[in-house]
């Protein structure tokens, strides 16, 4: 039953994550209140253009 429990509770929660970029002089929100978990054993990708800001 552990080992159970174990497998689905999050190994990394986020929650509420937003993010924006100075653009000339206007912010550029990219991210607004975005939620994550993700438990041991899930695959989660990040997908996007090159140069998006996936890494950051």
């Amino acid at each position: 039953m552990a080992e159970i429990l174990k497998m689905t509770q999050p190994l990394i929660t986020a929650e509420a994550v937003s993010r924006s970029y100075l653009k000339g002089q206007h912010q550029v929100p990219v991210l607004r209140g975005v939620c994550l978990s993700a438990a041991r054993g899930e695959f989660v990708s990040v997908i996007g253009q090159s140069g998006s800001g996936k890494s950051t």
